[in-house]
Formats: structure tokens, sequence, C-alpha cells
């Protein structure tokens, strides 16, 4: 066969001037071959059919725009396959040349000009049972096919988040290597640990960082999930260097489409989706999309009532085809969320100094009934694409991001020993002689919750303006990217506290002499884990402090990818940016000295102005593909990133003490493989991090933040997929991690909390399309979590845990367009009793139990 060169569609280059080209082997166009692209935007599909087919596809990218492209399984000419995937879509195809398909936009014929051609018999099945996606925007900032980026990317399609009954974004990495779960903030934001590396957080929406706080991330509106290894400070400007998880959400769509969907489970969740796509003219120059979801649940971790979780989603958004060159689009996302604060189980310390897990129900909450994270954010999107001439391509975009998120938290500070019967059981917590145990509860099962409120309103301004283009230099070819963006994030945060009066707290006796007068102290609540009583008293709320804070970063980047064969290809890229950071701080109280510190306050105002000099921070990234055959890509990358740290007020100066920002960098290499017509997808990767200017306490004296902290963390990946049989799939994942703290005044030589050395996943289903049981469904999979860390003291290991899914689903024709999907499952299915790493422990994270659940959609 004759080696070519592929353009994964013109049209990639036109969405993603970095696309690459891959070699691949030239076909007979008139002979079938085993083509599976998946459910999926037809500028992706085509994309599939050029790298599968081996053929170049080229034409006008804005044809493809806003399409939606049916699933193809099976024996395909390539003529058949275009044919079925340009079907309604207005847009035809013709051969230039022998190995070269150009598009073009279909001209309407008189009726006298009518052809009739022969009908066309297709081999195959329509079935959507594929798992494997070849692009992705989250490297490049465009859809580039993931084959020729020198990073480890992984992608989440909508058809595993159906197939599993994924509920947020926790279920949906669970299919990604190297990620693991933090049960932090009562489990009501979406924590992750990528690569070893906390993320602390950071979830990016459609490419900009979605700031929100107390929400978890549902899936009624997201199209796929992408998962961009390592530094991404090249398009993200600061950020985790151990990846980003990058959020795609749903966009209008030409053809149209309705569906509702009702998920529900025995533990109580109800919720209900509904999306609707089309266009609203004859001529499809304007699209719309709906989506929506509304949830009223409860879940397995209880308290003596019904703790609710209630969450409302709402996103339309719009498509402006202005001409066949520019397209505008708008979208706004509301949700309105109520999410409780389920923290996690205590240890128990025996007479004889033995800890174990409490030996309670994992229903069992140890918060009150009313403590929750009440949540509205909104999210405004506005987006300009146009096409030029010479195939350059402009992007430019705004978001404008509000949350508004209130929380009475009710959280367990200590375990407490035996008591003085002659004082109060508070009095003696806070006179401390009752035995204050912070790592664990004794054996009599009290201990101490403390009662606070904070509100944090935040607004996002996100601006961003790309342009992306190709240029051949002699016989070099160079993609470039270029582009600036600027973020503005205002945030207002508000602590308080309920709190008693000095007799109160004492006493009338313990009072005098202890504590100066119109002194105050925290309202502690004393609770019993295995006798629980719920209902913690409180008195009116008392600000603690207020701190305001502004933070503005400006980037500007640009890339080179250099094509020099059709096996050599290099990337380079920087990024600069410019950070400052102002914040005041009041605080209304001032903490008592001695014994009383922790819990006894003086009313006194003091405002601390921290303003943050701007600096400069340079993010260089380089990597270099080899590609021997048009089924491996084997690569290499180095990539930096950094993350601001918080300033510090120098106790002896009064002054700002400017902290330096934290840094990562990675070495990453790996191999791409795609065999048997893309039917068997596996990427190894080994990549080495190193994160330095780490926070390690604070100076003795000066209280001023130490950034002299470091941790690495290197190891092996391997994500996959295969479809040896029309209707079976198999999704799978393994890491393995070393992490350490090499560089801490306490822990050094431990591991990084929370990262398992060994972790894995599997997925596999079968679709029946023919036959007595056309249109049935089964699935399942499973989980591994090796032994991991609660804490940096590695004081407290977490076994290791597997837990095994089950579901069946059936799809039948209910009407010549409509569809209905039933689908049953069971979560967790031998009911395994696990722990998830979290902030401490007296809050250790617990597994959901098993979870008998079901769902009805129709699709019209």
């Amino acid at each position: 066969m004759q080696v070519v060169k592929t353009r994964a569609f013109s049209a990639l280059l036109l969405l993603s001037s970095c696309a690459l080209s891959v070699p691949v082997y030239a076909v007979d166009e008139a002979k079938p071959i085993n083509i599976s692209i998946a459910t999926q935007p037809l500028n992706q599909a085509v994309t599939e059919l050029a790298i599968q087919s081996g053929l170049h596809i080229g034409g006008n990218a804005a044809l493809l725009a806003n399409k939606q492209a049916p699933a193809l399984n099976g024996s395909y000419t390539v003529e058949q396959a275009l044919t079925e995937l340009l079907k309604g879509c207005g847009i035809s195809y013709r051969f230039t040349a022998k190995d070269t398909i150009t598009l073009e936009k279909k001209k309407v014929q008189k009726e006298s000009e009518t052809i009739v051609l022969d009908p066309v018999e297709v081999t195959g099945t329509t079935i959507n049972n594929r798992y494997t996606v070849n692009t992705a925007s989250s490297a490049t900032g465009i859809d580039a096919s993931i084959f020729d980026t020198p990073r480890s990317i992984q992608v989440v399609n909508q058809q595993i988040i159906i197939e599993q009954q994924a509920q947020d974004l926790r279920d949906v990495l669970r299919n990604v290597s190297g990620i693991q779960t933090i049960a932090s903030s009562g489990n009501t934001v979406d924590t992750f640990l990528l690569r070893g590396v906390n993320s602390d957080g950071e979830i990016y929406q459609n490419g900009f960082a979605n700031n929100g706080n107390a929400i978890r991330v549902q899936t009624a509106n997201i199209e796929r999930v992408e998962v961009l290894k390592g530094p991404g400070a090249l398009l993200f400007g600061q950020s985790s260097p151990g990846g980003i998880i990058n959020v795609i959400t749903k966009k209008p769509q030409e053809e149209a489409f309705n569906s509702i969907n009702t998920h529900f489970d025995e533990h109580g969740q109800r919720r209900v989706e509904v999306d609707s796509t089309g266009s609203l003219n004859d001529s499809g120059t304007l699209l719309y999309r709906l989506v929506g979801s509304l949830e009223e649940s409860e879940t397995f971790r209880k308290t003596d009532k019904n703790d609710r979780v209630s969450r409302d989603l709402i996103a339309p958004s719009l498509t402006w085809k202005i001409n066949e060159n520019s397209t505008l689009n708008a979208s706004y996302e509301w949700i309105d969320s109520s999410l409780p604060r389920a923290r996690g189980t205590v240890l128990v310390e025996d007479l004889n100094g033995n800890v174990d897990f409490a030996d309670v129900p994992r229903s069992r909450r140890f918060g009150d009934p009313g403590d929750s994270s009440d949540t509205i954010q909104s999210t405004t999107t506005l987006d300009f694409n146009h096409v030029f001439k010479n195939d350059w391509q402009l992007d430019a975009g705004f978001v404008y991001q509000s949350n508004n998120s209130n929380t009475l938290n009710v959280n367990a500070a200590a375990g407490i020993g035996p008591t003085n019967a002659l004082l109060p059981g508070v009095t003696n917590v806070i006179l401390g002689f009752s035995g204050v145990n912070f790592n664990a509860v004794p054996a009599s099962g009290d201990l101490v919750r403390i009662v606070n409120q904070f509100s944090n309103k935040s607004d996002s301004y996100y601006g961003s303006l790309r342009l992306t283009g190709d240029v051949l230099w002699g016989k070099v070819e160079h993609s470039f990217i270029t582009g600036l963006d600027y973020n503005h994030r205002e945030t207002k945060i508000d602590n308080s506290q309920p709190f008693l009066t000095r007799e109160e707290a004492l006493g009338p006796i313990g009072a005098t002499g202890l504590a100066p007068v119109g002194s105050i102290f925290s309202q502690l609540n004393i609770f019993n884990i295995f006798n629980s009583v719920y209902g913690a008293e409180a008195n009116s709320f008392t600000t603690l402090s207020e701190t305001d804070s502004v933070d503005k970063q400006l980037g500007l980047y640009a890339q080179d990818v250099i094509t020099f064969t059709d096996e050599w290809k290099l990337a380079v890229g920087l990024r600069i940016d410019r950070f400052e950071r102002d914040s005041v701080n009041t605080s209304y109280l001032t903490a008592l000295s001695g014994q009383l510190s922790q819990v006894g306050y003086t009313r006194d105002t003091t405002k601390q102005e921290l303003g943050q000099d701007a600096f400069y921070e340079a993010s260089p990234n380089a990597g270099l593909i080899f590609q021997p055959t048009e089924h491996v890509s084997i690569y290499a990358s180095y990539s930096e990133t950094f993350q601001p740290n918080e300033q510090s007020i120098n106790t002896q100066t009064g002054q700002t003490e400017n902290i330096d920002p934290s840094l990562g960098e990675q070495y990453e290499i790996g191999v791409k493989t795609a065999f048997l017509n893309d039917r068997l997808n596996v990427n190894l990767a080994y990549f080495d991090i190193t994160r330095g200017n780490v926070p390690a306490g604070t100076d003795t004296f000066s209280n001023v933040t130490l950034v002299n902290g470091e941790e690495i963390s290197r190891g092996i990946e391997l994500d996959g997929s295969m479809q040896f049989l029309n209707g079976f799939n198999l999704l799978f994942s393994y890491a393995y991690l070393d992490t350490e703290i090499t560089e801490d005044e306490n822990n050094e030589g431990n591991r990084v909390r929370g990262v398992p050395k060994h972790s894995a996943s599997l997925w596999g289903s079968y679709e029946f399309d023919q036959g007595a049981f056309n249109g049935l469904g089964l699935a399942g999979g499973a989980v591994y979590v090796g032994d991991t860390y609660n804490d940096s003291d590695n004081t407290l290991e977490l076994s290791s845990h597997t837990t095994f899914d089950v579901t069946a689903f059936y799809t039948m024709k209910v009407a010549s367009d409509k569809h209905l999907r039933l689908q049953a499952g069971v979560k967790n299915l031998t009911d395994k009793d696990y722990h998830v790493a979290s902030n401490g422990s007296l809050d250790i994270g617990v597994g959901i139990p098993r979870t008998v659940y079901g769902s009805i959609g129709l699709e019209f």
C-alpha cells in the first residue's frame, strides 16, 4: 500500500488550526471497510471517517457546525458511510481525486433535474455502542486529533454517562486512570486528585474556570468530559500540575431531537431531565437547545429527618449562523442547589488506646437537620467564530458567572472524655477538663460540635481571543495558535458563629478572673454518636470576619506545531501570565490568650489590607511526536504551570508578605495505538511531576506562610477501549502512582494523602441488534482503589476496596419517530463497606452502600 498523508478533515484545521496530520494508508473507496463511529458532532464524525478510511476529506468547516452525526458500526464503503453521516444535513460530496473528497453545500435541484439513484444496501448497525473519542479541545482550544497530541488526554462521552447512569462528575471520572475523589466540605463540592496532585476544586467548563462554590456538577447538561493530564497552563493559565478537568456542555443541533428522562433509586433519589434541540427557522441558520433538570431527593446519609437534596438546572442556548464563515453562540446556565453537609464518620479510641472506625450505620450523619449549602449560580457565555478565506480562524469568547452560596455547618471538632459533674458540659470543654482529643472520639461516643455559618459570593468575568491557522514554509507545515485571555474575579466571604456570654460559658464562679468582662465564647454542642440526639441550639450569629478579594489574571500565549514529515512533529509553546491579588480582611474579634485562645474572644475590629505586588510567570511546554505507522504514535513532552499562594501578614513588622506561587513541572513519555480499524485503542504513559513552593506551615516568629514544601508524583497510566465484536465494548484503565512529600518540616518522606499506589477500572457492555433480543443491552464493571492514607501524617490507612456495578437496558420503538428506553441496575453490588479520603480523622468519607436504581426515558 502507498503511504499518504491524511488531513483528518480540513474542517478540523479550520475548527482547530493546531490539528496535525497523521500518516495513514490509502484504501479502495469502493471496497467495504470496518467503520466504527459514535454518535457525536458531525465535524468530529467526519474527522474519524477520514482517519479510519485513509482519505483526505475537506471543505468549509461552517457546513458541519452544530450538526449531529448518527453512529456507524459495521462494514461500509466510504460512500455509504458518508451518505449515512450526511443524511438530512444539506451537504453533498464529490471525489476531486482518488484519495480526496470535498464536501459542499447541496444545491437545490429543479424537479426536472432530479436524479434517481439506485438504493444503497448498508451492512452494519447504528447502535451507539462505542466508547472511543478521537478528538478533544482541551489541549489546543479547538477539536484536534488526540492521536496527534503529545499529551495524555482521556474523554468520557455521553454513551458511557448513559450506560452507567452517572449522576455527577464523580461517577463520570471513575472511568479515567489516575483520578481519585476527596470527600471535602461535607460532600458539597467536587474535589479530585489528578496524578496524585490535588485539583483544589478546579473544574473547567468549555475552557473557562467554573468557580462555583458548593456546587457538584450534574450530568444533565454534559456532552462529554475531557481530562488533560499534567499541567495545562498554555490555555488555562494558573492550574494544578496534575491536570485539567474540562466539562463540555451540550450545544444546539440542526436536527430536531427531544428527550425526557426520569431517574430514581431506593434511597429516595427523584430526578427528571429534559433536552430539546433543533432549528428555529427553515433555513437552519438559527438553532436552539434547552436542557433542564429538576431533582428533589433523599440520600442514604440521614439525621433523624429526611435530609433533602434539591437541585434545579435550566440551560437555554442559541446558535446563529450569520453566514457560511461566521457563527455566534449564546448560552445561559442557571443552577439552584441545596445539598446537606454530609460529613463523614469518625475514629473511636478504646480504653487501651486502640482506634477503629465508629461502629455505627453508614447512613448516620453527625451533623444536624438543616445544615446545608444553598447555592444559586448563573453562567452567561458568548462565543463568536469566523473562518477567513485563507482558512485561518478567529475565536472570541466572553463569560460572566455569578455564584452566591450560604452554608450552615454543624461540624465535629473533637472527642471529649469524662467531665466534671460540678460544671456544665460545655464549660468542661472550654476549661480543658474533659480530655479533648482532636483525632478520635472516646469509647463513650461523645464529641464536640461547632456551629458556624458562612456566605461566599463571587462574580467572575472572563474574556478570550484566539487566532489559529496553517502556514506552509517550504516543505514544512506550521500550525499556529496564539491568543490572549483575561480573568477577573471578585469574592466576598463572611464567617459567623453563635456565641455564649462569659457567664453562660464559664458559669458565675468560673468566669471570675478567667476572662475579661465582655468576652464571648464559641457556642459548643456535645453530641453522642451512639445515642444521637439532633438539634444543636444556637444563639444569634455574630460575624467573626469578612474577606473581600479581587484576582486579576492576564495571559498571552502562542504555540507552533511543526510537521516535518508524516512521521515527525514538534510542538513548542509559551504562555506568560500577569497575576495580581488584592484582598481586605476585616476581623471583628480577637482571640484570648492561654488555654482559652481556641474558643474565647474579645470584641475588637481589625482591618488588614493584603495587597500583593503583581507578578509575571512564564509557562513553557514542548512535545515531540513520532508516528512510525498509522496505528502507533509515540510522544514525549515537557510542561509547566503555577498556582498563586495567599499573602501573609508579618506579625513582627505588620507588613504584607508576598508569597511566591507554587510551581509545577511534568515530564511525560507515552505511546498511543489504534489497531483493528480503531477497534482497539490504548494510551500508555509514564510521567514525573514535581510540585515546588508548596505551603508547608508558618514561621514561628513572624507567622508568615512558608513555601519550602515539595511533592513529587510519578507513575504509569493505562487507558483503553476494545470493540472486537459488533455490539460488545470494553473500557479499561489502570494507574500506578508513586507519591512522596520530599520537603516538609513534619511529613517529609510520607505519601501524599488520598493517593493509592494502584487503582483500576473496567466497564463492558453488549447490546443485541437483531433477533428476539433486539434492543436489549447488558453492562457491568468494577472499580478498584488500593490502600491509601487519610492524612499527610500517614497515621490513618484506608484499606483497598473493589466495587461492582451491573445494569440492563432496553430500547423499543413506540412510534415511527419515538423510542422508549428502560434501564435498571445495581451500584456496589456486593454492598462493600469502604471509606474515602477526606480532611481528617473526624471526617472520613463514607462510600455509598448497595443501591438499586432505575431510569425511564423517551426520545422523539
